[in-house]
C-alpha cells in the first residue's frame, strides 16, 4: 500500500472515530458459538469510548512472542506511513504492562484470545472493523463480542485426530475404534496401541465427550456469553458423554501414555488425538499419516475446543488509528502460525470441524485443569460419574 493510500485510510478511520456514535461495549464476555460457516459481514463497529486523537508520527510499537518478531516485521514492511518497531515480549510481560500502565504500553500486541475479556472490561481494546469477516465463524468468534471484532487471529490451537492408514481405516464414530484396530488374521498383530491418550489427562480431550450429548462446562446468557456460576460439569448429559470415554479406556481401546505425539511417531499406534504442538512433533515422522477432524461420539458431533492467538490494538494509545490500519491492512494476514507452533487461521481441518471457542474468562483455565484431572482418574478405574462429581466440587469449592 502506498503512503498516500495508507495515510488516507488512517485519516478516514480518525474521522469516523471522532464523529460520535454509541460506545463500544467494554464489559462483555466470550460467546461460545459452535459453527464453521463463514462469518457474516458486520457493519462498521461503533466508536470506542476513548476519544481518538488525530494520528501523529510514529513509531508504532508492536509487542509479540519472540518467534513472531521476524514475520511481523516482514508483514509491516509496506506500511509506509509510520515507522514500526517490533519487540519480543512474553504474554506475562504484555499483560503486566497493559494492566499497570496501559496508556504507555504498546500500540499493538499479541495475546491468547482468552485474555480478551480482561482488557475489554478495562477499555483497552480498539475495534478492528472487518478484520474477521473472511474467517470461519468459529475462528471469528474467538475475538468477537456482540458482532464487533477486537482481534486478528494469527494462529489457532485445537484437537485433531491423526491416523496411521497402514494400521487402521477411517472411522466415523469413536465406537468404531475397537473394530478398526482388530487384526484381520492371526499373522497380523494389529497396532500396538489403538488410540493413544494422555495418561495425565487433558481437558481438551474430555471436552468433546462432555458436550457431545448436551453437557456443558459453563451455562450461557441470552446473548451466548458464558455464565461462570452456572456449572454443568456433573450434569447427567455430561456424565453420559464422558462415560463413552470411560468405556473406551476400560476396554483397552484407549491407552494412557506419557506422550501421545511421541507414541504415535513410533509407528505402532493407529489413532491419536493431538493439539498443534503434538502435530508438529508427528510431522517429522517418515511414514504416511492422515490428519482428520474428530469422529462423532455415539452418533453426535464431537466439538473441538478452539483457541486463537491474536493481535489487538491498544485503545488508550495515542497511535490507535494508525495501529488499526497497520493490523487490518498488513498484519492480519501475516503467515506466522507455524512460527507460533499453531494451526493457520484458515487450516482446512480445524475450520472444517465443529469447534467451540474456549470461553474467554479466567475461570476457563481452572475448569479445563479440573477436567484433565477427571480424565486422569478414569485411567485409575474411577467412574465418569465420580470423576465429574469431584471436578464440579473442586470448581465450586464444595470438596468433601
Amino acid at each position: 500500500m502506498s503512503r498516500s493510500i495508507t495515510t488516507a485510510l488512517i485519516l478516514a478511520l480518525a474521522a469516523a472515530a471522532c464523529s460520535g456514535g454509541d460506545g463500544a461495549p467494554t464489559t462483555t464476555t466470550a460467546a461460545t458459538t459452535t459453527t464453521t460457516r463463514p462469518a457474516p459481514t458486520t457493519t462498521s463497529p461503533p466508536t470506542s469510548a476513548v476519544a481518538t486523537p488525530e494520528p501523529r508520527s510514529g513509531p508504532l510499537i508492536v509487542w509479540v512472542d519472540a518467534a513472531a518478531v521476524a514475520g511481523i516485521e516482514d508483514a509491516a514492511d509496506d506500511f509506509a506511513a509510520f515507522e514500526v518497531v517490533v519487540e519480543a515480549k512474553s504474554t506475562d510481560e504484555i499483560v503486566a504492562a497493559l494492566t499497570t500502565r496501559p496508556a504507555s504500553g504498546p500500540d499493538v500486541f499479541l495475546l491468547p484470545h482468552d485474555r480478551m475479556t480482561l482488557f475489554l472490561e478495562r477499555g483497552t481494546l480498539e475495534p478492528l472493523g472487518p478484520v474477521a469477516d473472511s474467517l470461519a465463524e468459529s475462528v471469528a468468534a474467538t475475538v468477537t463480542r456482540r458482532g464487533i471484532a477486537y482481534g486478528a487471529p494469527l494462529g489457532l490451537d485445537a484437537v485433531v485426530q491423526v491416523r496411521n492408514p497402514a494400521l487402521a481405516d477411517a472411522v466415523a464414530d469413536v465406537t468404531e475404534f475397537a473394530a478398526a484396530c482388530t487384526a484381520e488374521d492371526e499373522e497380523d498383530p494389529g497396532p500396538g496401541v489403538c488410540l493413544a491418550l494422555p495418561a495425565a489427562g487433558s481437558g481438551d480431550i474430555v471436552y468433546p465427550f462432555l458436550v457431545a450429548g448436551g453437557g456443558y462446562v459453563f451455562g450461557s446468557n441470552s446473548v451466548g456469553e458464558p455464565v461462570v456460576d452456572d456449572l454443568g460439569v456433573d450434569s447427567n448429559s455430561a456424565i453420559a458423554g464422558v462415560s463413552v470415554l470411560e468405556e473406551i479406556i476400560d476396554a483397552g481401546t484407549g491407552t494412557g501414555v506419557e506422550s501421545v505425539a511421541s507414541t504415535f511417531a513410533a509407528g505402532e499406534t493407529a489413532f491419536a488425538w493431538v493439539d498443534a504442538a503434538g502435530l508438529a512433533t508427528i510431522a517429522e515422522v517418515d511414514f504416511e499419516f492422515v490428519v482428520e477432524a474428530l469422529p462423532q461420539i455415539d452418533g453426535l458431533d464431537a466439538p473441538t475446543p478452539l483457541r486463537s492467538r491474536s493481535l489487538f490494538v491498544n485503545a488508550l494509545g495515542d497511535n490507535k488509528v494508525a495501529a488499526v490500519a497497520l493490523v487490518v491492512e498488513h498484519l492480519a494476514t501475516a503467515d506466522i502460525a507455524g512460527e507460533l507452533g499453531l494451526f493457520s487461521p484458515n487450516d482446512e481441518v480445524v475450520t472444517g470441524a465443529v469447534a467451540h471457542p474456549v470461553p474467554a474468562v479466567p475461570e476457563a483455565a481452572t475448569a479445563w485443569t479440573e477436567l484433565g484431572h477427571a480424565m486422569a482418574t478414569l485411567f485409575g478405574g474411577q467412574s465418569a460419574s465420580q470423576a465429574l462429581t469431584n471436578a464440579e466440587a473442586a470448581l465450586t469449592g464444595n470438596e468433601g
